[in-house]
């Protein structure tokens, strides 16, 4: 970048024209050609798209046994005190009374420290549960590994749990940052990737984006897919990358 002083010179222009390409001796000073995009013409790339809590993905498909996540999230908001938020979620819950069993897919921003479930469990026994410190808001990475029966957290792996089996045809698709304005969680979402099947092959890799028409979301690289706001509230997105 050259330079005037302290103030950055982004372009040159002589007689009206921009110049394109400037050196200072040999060295090519302005005008160096930028990273090629991986994204498709007209998507441009972002650091993060920021959610308001009213704002969340569906990510079109279910958990399975084998299913793994790995995300960068960075929350926006301090311990949360009247109810759980989600950082992912898939939940179902079947039956009533004593025989109700419910199914959790999940890493949650929680008030009681529950902070993730994984399977499914008779009555109203939502453990075993690991606490995702929510005294702070900050940048982390998180992993659920159904086929493990981990969680962790910035690289501290956990136990979650003894089961790792889901209905195949009733369990709701996945979604990213909440599922509805009450569980949405502020946050910055950096990176998201899914794994699944008995060789944990990448089906998704979603990455913040702009796009063509304006919208804020995610683009999958692996499906070649745009994901847009699910929820009623709104997407920013932040700095090009």
């Amino acid at each position: 970048m050259i330079k005037l002083g302290t103030q950055n010179i982004s372009a040159l222009r002589l007689g009206g024209q921009e110049i394109k390409k400037a050196y200072l001796g040999e060295t090519l000073v302005l005008g160096a050609e930028k990273k090629p995009s991986r994204l498709p013409e007209g998507y441009t790339e972002v650091e993060y798209v920021q959610s308001d809590g009213a704002s969340w993905f569906d990510l079109g498909v279910k958990p399975s046994s084998n299913t793994e996540i790995d995300m960068v999230v960075e929350t926006l908001e301090a311990g949360v005190s009247t109810s759980t938020k989600y950082f992912v979620i898939s939940y179902l819950q079947q039956g009533s009374g004593t025989s109700v069993v419910r199914y959790y897919f999940d890493i949650s921003w929680s008030a009681n420290g529950a902070g993730g479930r994984l399977g499914g469990y008779a009555g109203t026994t939502r453990t075993p549960a690991v606490a995702v410190n929510n005294n702070a808001p900050r940048k982390m990475s998180l992993n659920i590994f159904a086929k493990g029966k981990t969680f962790s957290e910035d690289g501290h792996f956990v136990s979650a749990g003894t089961n790792n089996t889901f209905p195949a045809t009733t369990m709701p698709n996945i979604k990213i940052l909440g599922n509805s304005t009450k569980n949405g969680l502020k946050a910055n979402l950096y990176a998201f990737d899914r794994f699944d099947g008995s060789s944990l092959t990448l089906q998704n890799k979603l990455i913040p984006c702009i796009s063509p028409s304006g919208a804020v979301g995610l683009y999958d690289l692996v499906g070649a897919k745009f994901y847009g706001n699910a929820g009623t509230g709104t997407l920013t997105a932040g700095p090009a990358v």
